[in-house]
């Protein structure tokens, strides 16, 4: 008979009440038997917590430093083996995927496991796929590892550490690098979160690559080749918003 591990899923919110639901329903509908789901919600003023309440989540409410600060909290609470992060604004592609993840972390002894996931807009249309199966010598060029697609057993936050609250956006990037070459590592090429462009990052690109810029030099990256994928991750932003944007109005 297989064991059975506890996956211990944390949802950071603030003010989410527009999307909360969707989110607690994708986790709600999984197949897989054993999960535990931790709200860790910011002090929101717009309903978010009523509705947490009548949906029979579990969730605490208080104020925080921060997106980090609350997956900290939830990092710390957690009693499962393994944790998944899924944002207030994400959601589960299919009822599968807690169970589906698990088998390949199981039958492979693996300490992270992650995946691909789908960027759509407000009207619901996919935008973009990010997600790779990466080196660290690439995760140090771009962050190309789609961090709500990350299943992480508890134990590597255990040993490395959780994420540094010195960060508003980049914190994530800074965890991955961090622990990238010390554990083992698999990646699943299928899209199993969706998510919803208007998270912290999207809307502060250029506080998002100066950030990410800041992860690279802590981790080894020289002055000179950082300020270059700098600048050119702004320019390629601008340049993808306006062809975008054409697109729409088209």
């Amino acid at each position: 008979m297989k064991k059975i591990v506890r996956v211990s899923v944390i949802t950071p919110t603030f003010n989410s009440n527009a999307t909360i639901e969707r989110c607690v329903s994708s986790i709600k509908a999984q197949t897989y038997p054993d999960i535990e789901h931790i709200v860790i919600d910011g002090g929101s003023n717009d309903g978010t917590v009523e509705l947490l309440h009548d949906l029979g989540v579990r969730y605490i409410s208080e104020e925080d430093a921060g997106i980090y600060h609350a997956m900290n909290k939830g990092v710390r609470l957690a009693s499962g083996e393994i944790i998944h992060i899924l944002n207030s604004d994400d959601w589960y592609t299919d009822s599968n995927v807690i169970s589906m993840m698990v088998e390949v972390m199981e039958s492979g002894g693996y300490d992270l496991c992650h995946a691909q996931i789908a960027q759509v807009n407000m009207l619901g249309y996919k935008v973009c796929i990010n997600g790779a199966s990466v080196e660290k010598a690439q995760l140090l060029r771009k962050m190309k590892v789609a961090h709500p697609s990350c299943f992480v057993r508890t134990s590597v936050y255990r040993r490395y550490g959780d994420f540094s609250q010195g960060f508003r956006v980049a914190g994530d990037y800074d965890f991955i690098l961090r622990i990238w070459d010390k554990i083992n590592i698999a990646f699943v090429p299928k899209q199993i979160v969706q998510m919803q462009i208007n998270g912290i990052s999207s809307n502060n690109p250029i506080r998002s690559y100066k950030e990410s810029m800041a992860v690279t030099l802590v981790h080894g990256k020289g002055v000179i080749p950082a300020l270059f994928i700098f600048c050119y991750e702004c320019i390629k932003h601008y340049v993808v918003m306006f062809f975008r944007n054409k697109q729409y109005q088209s």
